[in-house]
């Protein structure tokens, strides 16, 4: 009884947020085969913003769906309420402290994946102020490799227009670009310093590569990004065939 009283919980916060879509803005998904809907996963996405959330909670079939939440938000009581709402089959939201190494969130986390949670981050860990992508802050890499579960690069286009659109009546495009699964492989303690720096930064570049070039931000001159924009393109043209 319980569980159906948390889907229904979610359907209406669902359904809520496709009313409010589909009156300012028009929506795209882009790659939805790549998008798993059961299962444990972690779904790593840029962040431009407050728009951000509620579009993946509208695009997004995935029956458990959660992500970390700075914990200032908590003093918003409507704003904690219907992100408790929107996640309640998946236990609920995980509040982080951002700008701090938050174990506690780590391994709620872990479990939650492991649990057959899809679990929204974004690397960044705050919103963009151009709708570029910044540096992440640290935990990401861990977290992905300890999990051992697929790992879904996604990528917001759009949303950083929204609010100034709404004010002019203008409706805004917005694109969710999902990227083929990848894994992390687990990490020995010997190696762990270089790897999770690896990690981290294959983690951005898949990030950027599905981003238009505009929206690349520190990336957007990486040595290696050539490299994920051929990967993200073959994908696409595969996807196509």
């Amino acid at each position: 009884m319980n569980n159906n009283h948390s889907v229904t919980k979610t359907k209406i916060v669902r359904m809520f947020f496709k009313l409010i879509y589909s009156l300012f803005t028009k929506r795209k998904l882009i790659g939805e085969e790549n998008l798993p809907t059961s299962g444990g996963c972690i779904l790593v996405v840029n962040h431009m913003s407050l728009a951000d959330a509620p579009l993946l909670l509208t695009l997004i079939r995935h029956p458990k769906l959660s992500g970390f939440v700075a914990k200032k938000y908590q003093n918003n009581a409507f704003f904690r309420s219907i992100l408790n709402w929107a996640a309640s089959d998946a236990g609920g939201i995980i509040w982080v402290n951002r700008g701090n190494a938050d174990r506690k969130a780590l391994f709620k986390a872990l479990k939650a994946v492991k649990s057959g949670v899809m679990l929204g981050i974004a690397p960044e860990g705050t919103r963009s102020n151009t709708g570029s992508l910044q540096k992440p802050k640290p935990g990401i890499a861990f977290l992905a490799s300890k999990a051992n579960v697929p790992i879904v690069p996604a990528v917001i286009i759009g949303t950083d227009k929204t609010f100034a659109n709404i004010k002019r009546i203008k409706r805004t495009q917005l694109i969710l670009k999902i990227g083929p699964a990848f894994h992390l492989d687990p990490i020995q303690r010997s190696e762990r310093r270089i790897k999770l720096n690896q990690y981290t930064e294959e983690i951005m570049l898949r990030l950027a590569a599905l981003l238009p070039e505009e929206n690349r931000g520190v990336y957007a001159d990486h040595p290696k990004l050539k490299l994920f924009i051929e990967w993200a393109n073959k994908s696409y043209m595969e996807d196509d065939n």
